[in-house]
């Protein structure tokens, strides 16, 4: 869940204070903004993922909300994962060989509400909630032999699996000293219903339910600023393993590294690599760059750009750019 800015550097963004945006990683990091923003991300991939391939989506929506006494309220809404294929399966059972097809199309949403609380002018932690929550439609029409010289018994049938609202609650921490500046936060186990609403044509219904989970995780961040122009900066991300219903997802953990250049004072131009190991695409390495362009009164409003290259073990490829719109109050 990232913006263009972070998506550009890498990843990198969890040790980075940050007043126009939030960052879902670590949401302390905005707890010095002064004034209300928000701020829109767009997405777009090319590259053998067909659940991402040529769709422009919009997965990331952010608020925030100065309040008195140094407290910022933060929401952010945010598009997780997506799942589009297409299947010709085929095997036997207690009826007999079957062969058919199966479609799928949905995915997962997340998203956060909180405050941050400066504790003093180098020091803030933030208190909220993460909810995942999403639907995946499966249609699929099966064919079943079930004797030699009698006609197939075919059936059709969608399932409408809905994820319930998946609590978690995410805390977090940020130093900013203007020189080196750090941030962490932790997300714990998050439980929710799953419900799986099966209509058969033409012969009725069924309802099933059970818990799924989503694994705690943990981000570590690190920026340092050794020039007046120059931003360097790491991230460590490691999530627990997960397992939904027959499939495990392995643990793993992501390294981020980038730098940001400030050529003048309304423009940024970054670049950053990062690795996973485990989760969802072990191996993948991708490589970044982005810009940035401030303007409007004091640089209140900003547009980021991200581009990243990432390639995975077995070959495949994916080619995505961000696009970012971040406005703060009376920016005109």
């Amino acid at each position: 869940p990232l913006g263009a800015r972070a998506f550009g550097m890498g990843g990198v963004g969890v040790g980075i204070p940050d007043s126009t945006s939030v960052n879902l990683l670590n949401p302390a990091a905005s707890a010095w903004a002064t004034r209300t923003g928000i701020s829109l991300t767009a997405s777009l991939a090319e590259g053998d993922d067909d659940a991402w391939d040529a769709e422009t989506l919009f997965p990331h929506f952010a608020v925030l909300l100065p309040l008195s006494h140094r407290v910022d309220f933060a929401a952010s809404l945010t598009r997780r994962s997506r799942v589009f294929s297409s299947e010709y399966l085929y095997g036997t059972d207690d009826f007999g060989d079957w062969r058919g097809t199966f479609e799928w199309d949905g995915g997962l949403g997340e998203a956060y509400a909180g405050v941050s609380i400066r504790a003093s002018d180098w020091l803030a932690f933030s208190l909220g909630g993460r909810f995942t929550f999403g639907k995946v439609r499966t249609e699929v029409s099966v064919a079943h032999d079930v004797a030699s010289g009698q006609a197939s018994a075919n059936s059709e049938w969608i399932d409408d699996a809905l994820f319930e609202p998946a609590w978690g609650a995410t805390v977090g921490a940020m130093l900013n000293t203007g020189v080196i500046d750090a941030g962490i936060s932790v997300t714990t186990d998050r439980t929710g219903t799953l419900r799986l609403n099966r209509n058969f044509a033409g012969t009725g219904s069924e309802t099933l339910s059970e818990l799924y989970d989503i694994p705690g995780e943990v981000n570590i961040g690190l920026s340092a600023r050794p020039l007046d122009f120059l931003l360097v900066g790491a991230d460590y991300h490691f999530r627990k393993s997960m397992t939904l219903f027959d499939s495990r997802l392995d643990e793993g953990e992501v390294l981020g590294v980038g730098a940001e250049v400030s050529v003048i004072p309304s423009v940024l131009v970054r670049a950053g690599y990062s690795g996973i190991s485990g989760l969802w695409r072990d191996g993948g390495q991708r490589l970044s760059a982005g810009l940035s362009y401030l303007f409007g009164r004091e640089g209140r409003c900003r547009v980021d750009v991200g581009y990243g290259y990432e390639m995975w073990d077995d070959g495949l490829f994916e080619h995505r750019v961000l696009l970012s719109i971040s406005a703060g109050e009376g920016w005109l």
